[in-house]
């Protein structure tokens, strides 16, 4: 934890708690968006299913590394910052974005 008279520089990372993949959040929002589809008067989701990706089957100019998790513990160790779940937030967003959850 920093204390008074550290120096403190570098680059810190600042993310939710866990971490997924982009096919994750997309089952996450997909899951979120079902189970709340009849309560909420949602329209009718048209998907069928989805399908991951790979990277290489996902033409892109900007070269990906294989595996890059963004990782919070510089910033937690320095300055004791740490997040809730990315999926709580999600949840809480989905919810304060549904006029009918506020009725």
């Amino acid at each position: 934890m920093v204390e008074a008279g550290d120096e403190v520089k570098g680059i810190y990372h600042l993310c939710g708690e866990d971490y997924t993949s982009r096919f994750g959040f997309a089952e996450e929002v997909i899951d979120l968006y079902l189970r709340h589809q009849h309560s909420r008067a949602l329209a009718p989701l048209r998907l069928q299913r989805l399908i991951p990706v790979l990277s290489e089957q996902f033409p892109s100019v900007a070269r990906r590394p294989k595996y890059s998790v963004i990782s919070c513990e510089k910033i937690e160790r320095t300055f004791g910052v740490r997040l809730p779940s990315w999926r709580e937030q999600l949840a809480k967003a989905f919810n304060e974005m549904q006029p009918a959850a506020r009725q």
